[in-house]
């Protein structure tokens, strides 16, 4: 199996937990942005929100883009979106940093799906996006919890292990040989 499709799905991993670690840190992202708890829950329904919402659309018009630039640009803007949420002092800026970084998971996503079939042989392709997929699905547990109890319940904090887990996902986008890009965004056998 291509190393490839692991890399791949450790930026699953990142995506799918940039989704919901905020869950675990509510009464402290509540806190320091002066609002209610529930308000702050409102963070991870518009990131899920604006990921289920747009990933199909930016998926469309993304279609035919060369495969390691679309990997590569989304995890730039998931970055951007929490450095965004990082520096927040203000709701309305988590908010927009939530909704970036929900733009940029919605764009890697499926990219990574077709990635991945392409780069297994097409009677493994059925477990490379097992393996992509499963990736996101491992970070189901609270992925705030370990942050809380290191003591440190720290908004930036998270956001900065995100990021360090993203950047070593974004390696699999520097290889040479890059993933085919295709005439609908799946690998191009849907022409």
């Amino acid at each position: 199996m291509d190393k490839r499709i692991f890399w791949l799905a450790l930026g699953s991993f990142a995506i799918g937990t940039e989704g919901f670690m905020i869950g675990g840190l509510l009464p402290t992202l509540a806190a320091a942005l002066h609002v209610s708890t529930a308000l702050a829950g409102q963070l991870v329904t518009a990131f899920s929100l604006v990921y289920a919402v747009t990933s199909p659309l930016l998926t469309t018009l993304t279609g035919r883009m060369e495969r390691r630039t679309l990997l590569f640009g989304s995890l730039l803007l998931l970055a951007v979106g929490n450095v965004v949420c990082g520096f927040a002092s203000s709701y309305g800026w988590m908010l927009t940093g939530r909704i970036v970084a929900a733009l940029g998971a919605g764009l890697f996503s499926p990219g990574a799906v077709a990635a991945a079939s392409t780069l297994a042989a097409p009677e493994k392709r059925g477990r490379a996006v097992s393996i992509v997929v499963a990736g996101w699905a491992d970070r189901l547990p609270d992925p705030g919890r370990p942050i809380r109890d290191v003591g440190r319940p720290d908004v930036r904090l998270a956001h900065d292990v995100l990021d360090r887990r993203r950047g070593n996902a974004a390696r699999c986008t520097s290889y040479p040989a890059a993933v085919p890009s295709g005439g609908t965004g799946w690998g191009g056998r849907h022409t």
